[in-house]
């Protein structure tokens, strides 16, 4: 009844639909050791409306604000991605420009470097999320981590980056 070509779409939909719900739960899932209750009155008080906060909250799909384990979003990988094009428009690496002249196999190559890169740059990214939520104290005098340890922020680190 239904074509080959029909049941293709109808699997690009149903993986669309299941990634979805992947990342609904996943954002649902709070970092381990967060008050997620004053992390909310947080983010949600006058003096941080309409800030950083927030607009990097957009990029996580309003996962910041929950602390969840998908805080980072797609944050990393954009921010290696346009940093990889800039060096390589730029000419700084010559071993990047040798790899743009390679056809597909250097395309693969140079993606395969973005992908390493957005693992440095999710690693620096979470452990700067980390120093933000242990300073919060000093700022509204609200302990948001229950027991910042060295294990805890190595916990952490893992879980953002995995997210």
């Amino acid at each position: 009844m239904w074509s080959e070509y029909t049941y293709k779409y109808i699997k690009k939909i149903l993986f669309t639909m299941f990634c979805l719900i992947v990342y609904r739960i996943g954002v649902a899932i709070p970092i381990p050791g967060i008050n997620v209750k004053l992390i909310h009155h947080f983010f949600y008080t006058h003096q941080h409306t309409n800030g950083i906060l927030n607009f990097l909250d957009i990029f996580s799909g309003g996962a910041l604000n929950r602390m969840s384990i998908f805080s980072l979003g797609i944050v990393p990988y954009i921010n290696s991605s346009i940093v990889i094009n800039l060096i390589q428009g730029a000419h700084i690496f010559p071993y990047l420009d040798k790899l743009s002249l390679d056809g597909a196999q250097g395309r693969r190559r140079i993606n395969q470097i973005i992908k390493f890169f957005t693992l440095a740059l999710g690693v620096i990214q979470s452990l700067i999320l980390i120093l933000a939520l242990n300073n919060i104290p000093a700022m509204t005098g609200i302990a948001v981590v229950k027991h910042a340890t060295l294990a805890w922020s190595v916990l952490t680190t893992i879980t953002l980056v995995t997210g």
